[in-house]
């Protein structure tokens, strides 16, 4: 049984929105180097700095792995996958923003 590795890239631009606060956020989501999701969006909530921005997309990105794992478990459990069972690898973020990283580590 092959394992699923999942990988994603999140990044904020600004986009000529720093009156309004809030920023564009830009989602990458790969299975096994393959790109599934692919999603950009204006955040809802409103971000003083641009460490705190890119820590909402961090934890939108957070909510869509979830989903995804969740989702690709059912799929096995009722017999819609190749396989019985679904092993994931560890699953990596590539975010650029060092503020953010530090928020998110315990």
């Amino acid at each position: 049984m092959l394992p699923l590795s999942l990988r994603a890239e999140v990044d904020v631009d600004w986009g000529g929105y720093l009156e309004i606060m809030r920023p564009i956020s830009g989602l990458i989501i790969a299975i096994n180097g393959a790109p599934i999701v692919l999603r950009t969006s204006m955040q809802t909530l409103v971000a003083t700095s641009s460490g705190e921005s890119e820590y909402i997309a961090l934890f939108d990105w957070v909510k869509h792995v979830s989903w995804m794992r969740k989702f690709y478990w059912e799929m096995a459990k009722e017999g819609l996958w190749p396989t019985k069972s679904i092993v994931f690898e560890a699953t990596t973020v590539g975010i650029d923003s060092s503020a953010a990283q530090a928020l998110s580590t315990n």
